[in-house]
């Protein structure tokens, strides 16, 4: 048996049953413990998925339309279009375009590039160890 403090059980409609939650110091089963685990990172998750959807989604729709213009209009100019066929084959708009677009975003977020530069590759040269 789990001891399952009230503040851990959120209220719930379930097939039928109410969860109003769980007194103090009171002792629920394994397969309820884990049922209700299961509900709150299922709704952890979602709201993770919601959260990100609105705040990069469109960047990302942006992104892989984007990537699919200029590689189609890459592949049509006469002289460079044969040449750059196989490189842009390697580039997949699917994968590319998508994360242009959440680095587009969080560009326009931040205002500045030196911003996701310093994110992805911070100075660590600065405080770490000193020579001595």
């Amino acid at each position: 048996m789990i001891l399952v403090s009230k503040s851990l059980s959120p209220p719930r409609r379930k097939s039928g049953r109410f969860y109003h939650g769980y007194a103090d110091n009171e002792t629920v089963s394994r397969a309820e413990f884990e049922e209700l685990y299961a509900a709150i990172l299922k709704y952890a998750a979602v709201k993770c998925a919601v959260g990100f959807a609105q705040k990069y989604g469109v960047g990302m729709a942006v992104g892989f339309t984007a990537m699919m213009i200029i590689k189609k209009a890459i592949r049509s100019l006469p002289v460079v279009g044969p040449v750059a066929r196989p490189i842009l084959g390697l580039l997949p708009a699917p994968l590319l375009g998508p994360l242009l677009g959440i680095l587009g975003v969080f560009i326009a977020d931040r205002g500045d590039l030196r911003d996701v530069k310093k994110k992805l590759f911070p100075d660590h040269s600065k405080g770490q160890f000193k020579a001595g």
